[in-house]
């Protein structure tokens, strides 16, 4: 039962490994250090200027996407089901996502049900020697811990760390975010 839990909780975060990656990511090349550059150096940049706007995570395609994983981990998975928003906002120089989503699942026999609703950010930039990469500099989601005033770490399906690479595909109304080395990609859909 623990580990059916636990992987459920997984199902729900297994996002974040879509979109961060699951071991630190080295880039190719000389083994120079690596030179950001902000969205705003690239703004003629096709990938760049597509991406920007709002949009929302499609949430049946998630939802299937985690039902193949948790299925390849072996667990009996009976229902899995991600209901509500994800919206992610993309600007020259942040990406803004909320996270308003509840997943509902059926393993073996037990029902589960994961609620988020909390808001993260950070700065961004692209790199040179990687295309189509951008690096986030410094998440933070909008949870403290009351007595200690600390940031909460959120489980939630993205949950990058400084650094965190992503490999960004968007092609007009459709963007996909993608951690290397992961199994599940972010298929979101513009907004408006």
């Amino acid at each position: 039962m623990i580990r059916i839990r636990s992987a459920i909780l997984c199902g729900a975060g297994a996002l974040l490994l879509a979109l961060t990656a699951c071991s630190p990511h080295t880039p190719s090349g000389s083994g120079s250090p690596t030179h950001h550059r902000t969205a705003l150096e690239v703004a003629d940049d096709t990938v760049a200027a597509c991406m920007l706007g709002t949009w929302t995570l499609d949430d049946q395609d998630y939802a299937e996407q985690n039902r193949h994983w948790l299925e390849d981990l072996g667990l009996p998975i009976e229902l899995y089901v991600t209901s509500g928003t994800a919206t992610l906002t993309v600007a020259a120089d942040n990406i803004t996502l909320h996270n308003a989503t509840n997943t509902s699942a059926v393993v073996g026999g037990h029902s589960y049900n994961v609620g988020i609703d909390r808001t993260g950010s950070s700065a961004w930039s692209w790199t040179d020697d990687e295309e189509g990469v951008l690096t986030l500099a410094d998440w933070a989601w909008d949870s403290t811990d009351p007595a200690t005033g600390s940031p909460i770490r959120v489980g939630t399906f993205f949950d990058p760390t400084p650094g965190s690479k992503l490999e960004v595909t968007c092609d007009g109304p459709l963007l996909e975010l993608h951690g290397p080395d992961s199994d599940i990609t972010g298929r979101f859909n513009k907004a408006g």
